[in-house]
């Protein structure tokens, strides 16, 4: 009934060495498995195991018949210590699942479930489409489980509440239900009854958390991941910069840094002195000010443009705060409700000219963002400037897998620390917030959800006397 197969994510490689030598390279995950000299039948199983698939029963008749069931059941032991394996539930010899281990983490192993034990979905298993079949996941483990039949799809709907064996109705047969929610339970797709409720552990971790979590970290999962720039025969690089975004045009002061750097506030001073200040003094904020901060936080210091071989043809720059890859794909709106100087509107900085433009904004959406920065800080009336940060997301993505957002993130948490500091040493009032509204964002500026909206926000002003 559970047919076992190569890993379809496995490649195996045998080739012959001389007359008699004889190797095959298992290869998974970054890993290799090397079988030196393997048997005639190591060799039949191996063909087996890669080709149609076969129950253990049967391979290991094979072996025994060839006097060689010893190596067999090494050679078996190592492909699942590996987690080499996949497991095929089949019914009528066509497959109503399949599991694929996708990392050495996971290990399988068949175990007997009690009638009257209660089970359940998991509160992290999720379906998502792939090319042929339907995927069945949980970040709770290092496992895809394939789904090829309308039966099991029943069965796993009947178990979104706690249910025992006898309790689960199903076309196919009481043994092969078993066996599937074995099998399930082994991969943490099912778990037993009310257990996640009581566990503090699963009890605090949302969904789009730990799935998030593990998904833009190595060990399970394995998706490409890394700088691969997977889309470089396809799509042209995003620019360093946006071109400007209207012909409303404010230059801003530029702060001489030498002079900072040898008056300025201490390192440790700032770092000491660094608070959340929600509250503004009487006499905003000034031009001059919003122009030292944001070159001090946010310029363009270098324009860099490498040889296409290099960074495959992408612009990259240097600013105040890391970027990951030297991408930054971050960008920064204005929300200006009082500042001296500026009229009341949105913004978007240019990093490189160090210039603000004025966009062309309604004066429902420019209050309908500061009524979201005020509810999201607890914040009694507006803030005289709120920033917020977007990301071109497609600027990583062009580059990275799997880690694309979460480096954004990362890169986000680095500038407000940035934007922070630079307001203390400037004794002005900083404060992050922890979240904002961004399809109120992307409507207000008339942008994609999926090409740009915000990602981070910060409120400025200047500080209570």
């Amino acid at each position: 009934m559970l047919t076992l197969k190569i890993n379809p994510h496995t490649k195996v490689d045998t080739s012959k060495k001389g007359t008699l030598s004889l190797s095959s390279t298992i290869r998974h995950g970054g890993r290799e498995l090397v079988l030196k000299d393997p048997s005639r039948m190591i060799l039949t199983c191996l063909k087996k195991l890669q080709q149609e698939g076969s129950e253990e029963q049967a391979l290991s008749d094979l072996a025994l018949k060839q006097g060689d069931l010893t190596s067999f059941y090494y050679f078996l032991n190592l492909l699942k210590r590996n987690n080499l394996l996949s497991y095929a539930l089949l019914h009528k010899n066509k497959p109503l699942l399949t599991l694929h281990p996708l990392s050495s983490r996971l290990q399988i192993e068949e175990r007997s479930l009690a009638p009257t034990q209660k089970i359940q979905l998991s509160k992290f298993a999720f379906l998502r489409p792939s090319a042929k079949n339907l995927i069945l996941e949980t970040p709770l483990a290092p496992v895809e489980c394939e789904i090829h039949s309308q039966e099991i799809l029943a069965v796993l709907h009947q178990l979104t509440n706690p249910k025992s064996l006898k309790e689960i109705r199903s076309p196919i047969p009481r043994s092969l239900v078993e066996k599937l929610c074995t099998l399930l339970l082994e991969a943490k797709i099912l778990v037993p009854a009310k257990s996640e409720e009581k566990d503090p552990l699963a009890l605090q971790w949302e969904f789009h958390d730990l799935l998030f979590h593990t998904r833009t970290r190595l060990g399970r999962h394995n998706n490409p991941y890394g700088g691969l720039f997977p889309f470089t025969k396809e799509i042209s690089p995003l620019p360093a910069c946006k071109p400007p975004m209207s012909k409303r045009r404010t230059p801003l002061f530029k702060p001489d840094i030498e002079k900072l750097k040898r008056e300025d506030r201490s390192f440790t001073h700032v770092i000491e002195e660094r608070r959340s200040k929600r509250e503004h003094g009487n006499n905003p904020l000034t031009l001059k000010q919003l122009g030292e901060f944001l070159f001090r936080t946010a310029r363009m210091k270098e324009h860099l443009i490498y040889p296409k071989g290099e960074t495959h043809g992408a612009e990259l720059s240097r600013r105040p705060y890391p970027g990951g890859g030297a991408v930054y794909e971050l960008e920064l709106y204005l929300v200006i409700y009082k500042c001296q100087g500026l009229e009341k509107g949105i913004y978007h900085y240019h990093p490189r000219e160090h210039t603000l433009y004025q966009l062309e904004a309604e004066q429902k959406n420019i209050d309908a963002l500061l009524r979201d920065s005020m509810h999201s800080s607890g914040k009694k009336d507006f803030p005289q400037v709120f920033f917020i940060i977007t990301s071109r997301f497609q600027r990583m993505s062009w580059k990275y897998r799997s880690m694309a957002y979460a480096a954004t993130l990362k890169t986000t948490g680095v500038l407000l620390q940035t934007m922070y500091l630079v307001a203390t040493a400037m004794d002005l009032a900083p404060c992050a917030i922890g979240g904002g509204d961004s399809d109120l964002f992307s409507e207000a500026i008339g942008t994609s959800y999926l090409e740009e909206t915000s990602v981070g926000e910060f409120m400025l002003g200047s500080r209570e006397q």
